[in-house]
């Protein structure tokens, strides 16, 4: 058995959810980045563009423009760029339909940044079917059944990628299964390896960022995290929304609230736009944090207008700062699409809150310590006071940075409030 293997087999592997949670809010990075651009990426696109005035026959140029594309809203959080990559990567698939599998990875990387997760599998089936060899293409299959749900598929595919080529990509989305699977320690020593592998200051940021989120979930809110990856790659909007994270969680409010500023102005992400609202709030700051929620509000519809559906982050901020019922069917929708645990949690939540506790035991989980928080509060709704202390306990147990496992006070901000 190869050395890539036995990394799976002694340990177990897979892609990236971190649960960092400041007042109730779950924070879901996203999958690993492309990684098919560390070097200067606005250079990259620029270079291509000009080069496609001049051969817009070349159907690789314009799928890796698309790729780039994908890249470049992660990166800005501008869901802009997102119709663009679809231009691009399209136009390469009408130049050269057979074959091309880096064009189809893009549409697999778009598709899931987008959270079309099915689409994104069936693109990255296409893709592993035209090249077999493309291990980008068996990350981005892995990625998607995680998203689905299927983590057997999801191992699979990522032992492929790590056979094929082990380096951070595939190293990052193993302590991305690990993490899934609570397997704490297993998830470090692969963003060890991830380290090691590192190429640049991109990978070194990313790196380090998934190594504080790591930190937090194991009770242990670490600055330096981030702060090495801001040593890496200045400004980097990950690092800088983990460090406004990490400073809420050690109790420095103010200094967080401007971390928060300064991330949401270089990044507004949605999930980053509710924690700063958050924060705002519970600072005592109630009408800035309602003014950030409206931006977060903008931001979706943004997200929306781009092409990206995503009714979990909508969900989970209807039940505890809108209107439950409407949390309700955006999580209905979310848990026929992938019927994961992350989003079962999420769909009880919003039950209990919409007074619907006997529907919400049922999507009850204890994987996490946000999901056992919110099981306790839909068991002690129901009378079930034992089996309420026991999930508080379990929730406990696996982070003990809840902040006394209470949840932030509902804030009204519908229609405009």
């Amino acid at each position: 058995m190869r050395r890539t293997a036995i990394l799976l087999a002694a340990a177990s592997a897979v892609a990236t959810v971190a649960m960092v949670k400041y007042g109730g809010q779950e924070f879901t990075p996203g999958p690993p980045p492309v990684r098919a651009f560390a070097f200067d990426l606005a250079g990259r696109i620029a270079a291509d563009q000009r080069y496609l005035k001049i051969a817009p026959g070349d159907a690789t140029v314009w799928a890796e423009l698309g790729l780039g594309y994908v890249e470049q809203a992660r990166v800005t959080a501008d869901p802009a760029y997102y119709p663009k990559a679809e231009g691009a990567l399209r136009e390469s698939l009408r130049l050269r339909a057979a074959g091309n599998d880096t064009a189809l990875v893009g549409m697999a990387a778009l598709t899931g940044a987008r959270h079309e997760f099915a689409q994104s599998r069936d693109w990255a089936i296409k893709a592993t079917a035209a090249n077999p060899a493309n291990p980008l293409a068996h990350g981005l299959l892995s990625d998607a059944y995680v998203q689905l749900g299927d983590l057997t598929k999801a191992e699979k595919s990522l032992q492929i990628m790590l056979d094929a080529k082990p380096g951070v990509a595939s190293f990052t989305r193993a302590a991305h299964f690990f993490r899934i699977k609570n397997q704490f320690g297993r998830a470090a020593n692969a963003l060890n390896l991830a380290l090691g592998a590192a190429a640049g200051t991109a990978d070194l940021a990313d790196i380090h960022c998934r190594r504080g989120e790591l930190a937090w979930l194991t009770g242990r809110p670490s600055l330096r995290a981030y702060e090495q990856a801001l040593d890496a790659q200045p400004g980097y909007p990950a690092a800088l929304a983990g460090r406004a994270r990490a400073l809420a969680a050690l109790g420095r409010g103010k200094e967080a609230a401007h971390a928060y500023a300064t991330a949401v102005a270089r990044n507004p992400e949605p999930q980053t736009l509710i924690e700063y609202g958050e924060l705002l709030h519970a600072l005592g700051r109630k009408a800035e944090a309602r003014t950030q929620f409206r931006v977060f509000r903008g931001a979706l519809k943004l997200f929306a207008e781009g092409g990206v559906v995503d009714d979990l982050t909508a969900g989970r901020f209807e039940a505890d700062h809108g209107d439950p019922a409407v949390a309700v069917t955006h999580l209905a929708r979310e848990w026929i699409r992938r019927p994961t645990n992350e989003v079962a949690d999420a769909y009880a939540w919003a039950l209990h809150r919409a007074g619907r506790d006997r529907e919400a035991i049922q999507y009850a989980r204890d994987d996490t310590a946000l999901a056992a928080f919110h099981r306790a509060g839909i068991e002690r709704a129901l009378n079930r006071n034992k089996d309420a202390e026991r999930s508080l306990d379990r929730a406990r147990k696996l982070n003990p940075n809840l902040p006394n496992l209470s949840h932030t006070p509902r804030i009204e901000v519908a229609n405009g409030r």
